[in-house]
């Protein structure tokens, strides 16, 4: 089983040697299409054959992952090991963002329950912030190792695979091009950083079906314990 491909616009992955050779600030999309990242402040490598990952060990503002291409993304794929040790502002953590300002950290993909005892739950049904990913108004299916949820669903204390498409683009916050940040720590008011592992990211130019959201889990699922 491969992941999907048609709409794939960027593809990170630390476990392959052609995306990240084990050094150095540089990560290339493998899609092709020129999303290529790249490594800021403290982030470090652990090479663990096909579960190999970049650890974000702190939350800092200035640790993530930049891209300088803008796309537009509109569904993702990504696998990471959140840290349910970390506190971030207003409980919140994210894992992807479109900046690191006030207002490119609210447009993102991000979680409740950072309080430092966990676990973290998916924004879904969020009423006060219309730039999240997903909203009360427009929720989206997420899929958490290979179960769906339209509403606020728990993360594992380990390694998740979650995927679920950008809907919420009437406010424009994801409906023009943009260029991802992974694991942004935004701005100092409200430090929403992420903190844990990360190991792929596949992002899209279209929302993907429910089967090509459970192929990606089922090409992904036995690389992690999953």
């Amino acid at each position: 089983i491969d992941i999907v491909r048609e709409g794939l616009i960027c593809y990170i992955d630390a476990s392959v040697n052609a995306s990240y050779p084990g050094s150095g600030t540089g990560i290339t999309d493998l899609s092709g299409a020129g999303a290529n990242g790249t490594i800021n402040g403290s982030i470090s490598y652990v090479g663990s054959g096909m579960a190999s990952y970049w650890n974000f060990a702190t939350a800092n503002n200035s640790n993530y992952i930049s891209s300088s291409t803008t796309q537009n993304y509109l569904d993702i794929t990504v696998v990471f090991y959140p840290d349910f040790s970390r506190v971030g502002g207003s409980g919140i953590a994210s894992v992807l963002a479109t900046g690191t300002s006030a207002s490119n950290q609210d447009k993102s993909l991000r979680f409740n329950g950072a309080n430092g005892t966990g676990p973290w739950t998916t924004r879904n049904g969020v009423s006060a912030d219309n730039n999240d990913w997903a909203t009360s108004t427009s929720p989206t299916t997420y899929y958490i190792n290979g179960s769906s949820s339209t509403s606020a669903a728990n993360l594992s204390s380990g390694w998740n695979i979650l995927g679920g498409g950008r809907t919420n683009t009437t406010n424009g916050a994801f409906a023009s091009n943009w260029a991802y940040y992974v694991g942004s720590g935004g701005y100092n008011a409200e430090n929403r950083g992420y903190q844990g592992r990360g190991a792929l990211m596949c992002l899209y130019n279209r929302v993907l079906s429910s089967s090509e959201q459970l192929q990606n889990y089922g090409a992904l699922r036995s690389r992690f314990g999953l």
